[in-house]
């Protein structure tokens, strides 16, 4: 580093050496073997510049400037020979928007142009200042700043370099990425503040390359970057960021520095800080960082640093949880304050918190670290000072920081100073002084809530000045908080007093073994003990009068002497004098003053229940409390008394200890009873919410044990229902109607509480079918015997094969519903069965006989009539079941008949007969003949098994038709208005008596002559069908489907369902055939999948044809694509190639 080194511009606090500020992309390290450049400068805009031998030619243009506005120039002559180039004059031979190559630049640049010829560096040359681009395209991301421009000088074309981004140089533009060229200088106040999308600035050369190491940049601006929220990274170069020895005793150069304040300001895309100078001076200027509240590391190397005022203020806010600084520091206010998260920091170096005042002179900081720690935090917090040989806590140091716990004094510190109010407000609940020598101010001590102990462990000395804890009568300050501080150690050398006004009543102050020279402040000015309760001297040795000048203000003073601390008067002279000595020790059962004290194991050794009292000598009595280790005033038990009491509190049940009891030499034998804790009382009562019924089991739940009260003086609200037991009185499980006594026990103590149960009553009933496979027909009964019934009573009691129920509306109609609701009652409580029925298909009807005689009667005899069930069972109906309608029979024609079911007249069915003369001749024989239809027998009693055949085959026979019009009466003549013609041989014939589909397919069942009329399947929950034969797979199984045609003829087809194809295969991927052969391609499935439906295509019908059976015809040379699809969309290719 050059020694000297002389700066450029007065424009803030401080200057920035080597920082790196970057978000996730890592921090980008700057050292002197590699010189990185920042994205950021410094421009004054107009602005004079501090006089430097180096850059004058910079301060003579900003001079200049203010002339170019008014200054006319008459002639050429005039402008030739004037330093300075009229900018006017000049814009004609200037290529605004286009660099040194003429290549075009993306925005509008406007440019004063000057010239400095008498002392620019680089000889006789125009330059740029003030350059200004606004962006004319929102779409442009990246960008370049121009070089400068080419202009007429002297006569001659030459280059003018661009020096100094101006201020708001981007405008309104939306650059994330902006290229800097090397030439330019200076970056203006706030240059690009507020771009908010700007992510990244670069430096150039000439030749493209980036982050050249010939930068010229030497200045940054205020706020240069300030609020550019995704700034993704800074990296500012050496020579800008050092500064000399000198500069750290010469003060008044202070003033040109040439880093603005406030550069990174709510930088809120910045997540880590590298300051990489080492063995270099440094200024971290004022708020340089402030608000970039995501920074989460902060890592600066250098031979020293100045951080200015606020520099990291909410630097970190929510991220920062350590801060580690290597270096020697001068750190300025509230340099770090306002950061929340933060855990530890840690200062290895000598620390000084002073900062540059107006006068270019330091004085103390203050704040430094306000309102910092305040998130609770897993580990220890702390401050720690490891390099420091003084630490001077400057006022509010560490103030409103919630969660601080301690601060750290290294071996090396030697002095402690503390300013006002340094530690108000922290989360420190322990003071520990140590070092040579302490050094306390008024109020240094002031507003501790949350310290509860201090200790001064100076070696040298210790001076608590004036009111160092504060006072609670002086409304000046900014707390008025009485101290939480009840214990004061004092173990230095010397040690200097002066008032403990606002210390918690109760206090206690010790003087250690080292303490040899005591002093008590100014008395005159009314210092006083303030909550001071006791004070004690532990050193036998110490001669009490040192501690005389104490004011005599109410206190108990006590010195230790020999194994035993023993009260002393201070009298009204403030001169220590002996008390009493002890005649006599005596102690009782403190609640009633029986013999023996009672106490509880889980409280071990409770003063409260012993109650000692001393009789001394002037005959007084004195009541005294208990001293565990002897140290405050109190009598104490000797240790073969604490192994006793150990031992008793491990064992079981209760156990007797005899105690020694001793007091300034006296002692006192006494026996104490020690037994476990136990539940004294409680309240009982059952739940509010329970309603006790006969049979119902008690338990714990169902009642509310609260206000439990223990013999150790513990109590609880709330209590396990695991650890509470519940049983009757009576022995019994389960409570009966009426009067109940139920005893509670609770922790070995029992209650008992009455309850009265109401007598049971049917809340719920749930019926079911035994048999879900048995069948009911139409007129069949559901009996009890068919039915199992649950109940559950109001007590949660369930029988589950009740059998006083009653049932009605259980009789199956005739003309059914898919379901017959079944009425069960049990009590005031009713269900319902749901039965569904097998339903009545269709009626069939047929003719035995031979004929029938002109004008003669029909003889049911010769008929068979039967009713099909949708199950495909049938019952052949009696004579009585039935009527016919019929007109009289004519001799020679076909008659009509129609046969009605009683039960139901919609079901009907037909036959013809052929009339015979009344001579017994036959009339001609009808075309064709018909056999009656194929019954199943019905699986009940309840139906015949079979239906009688006909008894000839050439005879007429009737056809099962249905109806759903009513018949009237049976003398009425119907007509039926359809084909009745009777076909010859077997009117019904199933194309396929078997099909397989896959599920969510539908298949329509197709017949060789006649139409389908009915339909039905018996299993609805496989595949379901309709009125015209329509089959829909349902799910995975076998189903049967019967159907009857216009003749009365039914068939069964059988139904087989297996899974969606996922995948579609052929049985060939590529045939190869030749002109007019043909071959069949068969699909393939995987296991239990299939598609009855498979749709074929080809991709050129000249080449090769196929049909819906997928027969492939070869038509002429060339290439084809066979594709099949499936119901379910699935698809496969062959390739056909025709030769």
């Amino acid at each position: 580093m050059k020694k000297n080194k002389k700066v450029i511009r007065r424009l803030g606090c401080c200057l920035l050496a080597g920082v790196v500020a970057t978000t996730t992309v890592g921090p980008f390290n700057l050292n002197k073997k590699v010189k990185a450049f920042s994205t950021i400068t410094v421009g004054t805009e107009g602005k004079k510049v501090v006089s430097n031998p180096k850059f004058l030619g910079l301060r003579d243009m900003y001079e200049w400037c203010s002339f170019i506005d008014k200054k006319e120039f008459k002639t050429a002559e005039e402008i030739e020979n004037h330093p300075v180039y009229y900018s006017k004059m000049l814009h004609e031979n200037v290529f605004i928007g286009k660099d040194r190559n003429d290549n075009e630049w993306y925005g509008d640049c406007v440019a004063l142009t000057f010239g400095a010829p008498h002392s620019y560096p680089s000889g006789s040359m125009p330059v740029f200042v003030n350059v200004r681009c606004y962006s004319s395209s929102d779409g442009v991301k990246d960008g370049t700043m121009p070089k400068g421009a080419n202009v007429k000088y002297n006569g001659e074309d030459v280059f003018a370099p661009a020096i100094e981004i101006g201020e708001n140089t981007l405008g309104s533009s939306k650059i994330t990425k902006l290229y800097v060229p090397e030439t330019y200088k200076l970056i203006a106040d706030r240059a690009f503040k507020g771009r908010d999308t700007l992510e990244a600035v670069s430096f150039i050369n000439v030749d493209g390359e980036t982050e050249n190491n010939g930068s010229e940049l030497v200045a940054i601006g205020d706020e240069a970057f300030a609020e550019c929220s995704s700034l993704k990274k800074a990296i500012l170069p050496t020579k800008l960021l050092s500064i000399s020895d000198n500069f750290l005793s010469n003060y008044s150069m202070v003033s040109e520095r040439p880093m603005g304040s406030q550069v990174y300001r709510n930088c809120k895309a910045i997540n880590s800080v590298f300051i990489d100078a080492e063995n270099e001076n440094i200024v971290i200027p004022k708020e340089l960082f402030a608000g970039c509240e995501n920074i989460s590391s902060i890592n600066i190397k250098a031979k020293y640093a100045i951080i200015c005022e606020g520099a990291f203020s909410g630097a970190g806010a929510n991220a920062l949880k350590d801060f580690v600084l290597n270096c020697d520091a001068k750190i300025g206010s509230y340099a770090f304050s306002n950061n929340s998260s933060l855990e530890r920091v840690v200062f290895n170096g000598q620390i000084d918190f002073e900062e540059l005042d107006s006068k270019s002179s330091y004085t103390e900081s203050k704040a430094v670290f306000y309102k910092s720690f305040l998130q609770k935090s897993g580990r220890e917090t702390s401050v720690e000072f490891n390099g420091n040989t003084k630490v001077k806590l400057p006022e509010k140091c560490f103030s409103s920081t919630g969660y601080l716990n301690k601060i750290v004094y290294g071996d090396k510190v030697e002095y402690i100073q503390i300013g006002a109010y340094v530690f108000e407000d922290t989360g420190i609940g322990d003071l520990d002084f140590t070092g040579k020598k302490l050094y306390v101010v008024d109020n240094g001590l002031a507003g501790l809530t949350n310290t509860k102990a201090i200790s001064f462990n100076s070696t040298d000395s210790t001076y608590l000045y004036a009111n160092a804890f504060g006072t609670n009568v002086n409304t000046e300050i900014s707390t008025n908080k009485i101290s939480t501080v009840n214990k004061i150690t004092v173990n230095s050398k010397t040690v200097k007093l002066c008032s403990f006004e606002s210390v918690e009543d109760g206090a206690e102050l010790i003087f250690g073994d080292k303490v040899s020279i005591f002093s008590w402040g100014n008395t005159s000015a009314g210092y006083s003990m303030g909550g001071i309760k006791n004070v004690y001297v532990t050193s036998p040795d110490t001669d009490l009068k040192l501690y005389e000048k104490i004011p005599n203000e109410g206190y108990s003073f006590y010195g230790y002497a020999g194994t035993r601390y023993q009260e002393y008067i201070v009298n009204s002279a403030n001169k220590v004098s002996w008390n009493s000595y002890i005649r006599e020790l005596q102690a009782w059962n403190a609640q009633d003053l029986g013999d023996t004290p009672t106490m509880v194991k889980s409280t071990g050794f409770d003063p409260t229940k012993i109650k000692v009292v001393a009789q001394l000598a002037d005959k007084t009595e004195k009541i005294l409390s208990y001293s565990e280790d002897g140290k405050t005033e109190g009598y104490t038990l000797d240790e073969d008394s604490k192994k006793k009491i150990e031992e008793a509190l491990k064992s079981e049940g209760n156990s007797r200890v005899s105690v020694a009891i001793n007091y300034c030499g006296a002692t006192l034998t006494k026996s104490i009873l020690f037994v476990p804790k136990e539940v004294e009382s409680f309240t009982l009562a059952p739940k509010e919410s329970i309603s006790f019924v006969e049979g119902m089991q008690v338990d714990a739940s169902q009642f509310t044990i609260a206000d439990v009260k223990y013999n150790d003086g513990t109590t609880e609200s709330a209590v396990d229902s695991k650890e509470v037991s519940v049983r009757l009185k009576s022995g019994q499980t389960k409570l009966a109607s009426g009067t109940n006594t139920v005893i509670v026990s609770y922790k070995g103590m029992e209650k008992q509480i009455e309850v009265v149960a109401s007598a049971k009553k049917i809340t719920k009933v749930h019926a079911t079918l035994k048999s879900q496979d048995k069948k009911y027909y139409p007129g069949d009964t559901v009996t009890k015997d068919d039915i199992t019934v649950t109940v559950t009573y109001d007590n949660g009691e369930v029988v589950s094969d009740y059998k006083e129920f009653t049932i009605s509306n259980n009789r199956i109609p005739y003309k059914t519903a898919d379901t017959v609701a079944v009425d069960i009652s049990a009590g005031e409580i009713k269900d319902t069965v749901f039965v569904a029925p097998i339903k009545v298909a269709c009626l069939s009807a047929n003719y035995l006989g031979t004929g029938v005689t002109e004008g003669n009667e029909i003889n049911k005899k010769d008929i068979s009539v039967s009713i099909l069930y949708s199950d495909g069972t049938a019952k052949v109906l009696a004579d009585e079941e039935y009527n016919l309608i019929y007109s009289p029979v004519v001799a020679g024609m076909e008659n009509v008949v129609t046969v009605v079911w009683k039960e139901d007249s919609t079901k009907t069915g037909c036959f013809k007969v052929i009339g015979q003369k009344a001579t017994g001749t036959i009339s001609p024989t009808p075309t064709g003949t018909s056999e009656p239809a194929p019954i199943t027998p019905v699986p009940t009693a309840s139906v015949p098994t079979s239906v009688p055949a006909p008894t000839s085959s050439v005879n007429p026979i009737a056809t099962a038709t249905e109806s759903n019009a009513p018949l009237e009466t049976p003398s009425q003549t119907v007509i039926p208005k359809e084909d009745t013609t009777i076909p010859n041989g077997d009117a019904t014939k199933l194309q396929e008596s078997k099909l397989t589909v896959g599920v969510k397919e539908k298949v329509t069942i197709k017949l060789t002559g006649g139409t389908i009329t009915s339909a039905v399947s018996s299993n609805k929950k496989i595949a379901t069908v309709n009125a015209k034969g329509v089959v829909t797979a349902v799910k995975v199984g076998t189903a049967k489907v019967t159907i009857v045609d216009n003749f009365g003829k039914s068939k069964v087809v059988t139904i087989v369902v297996k899974k969606a194809p996922k995948t579609l295969k052929a049985n060939v991927t590529k045939k190869t055939l030749k002109i007019g052969k043909k071959f069949t391609i068969k699909p393939k499935f995987a296991k239990d999948c299939y598609s009855y439906q498979i749709k074929y295509s080809t991709s050129n019908k000249k080449v090769a044809t196929v049909n819906s059976k997928g027969v492939v015809v070869a038509k002429k040379k060339g290439k084809a694509t066979i594709l099949l699809k499936s119901y379910n969309g699935k698809k496969t290719k062959v390739v056909v190639v025709v030769k």
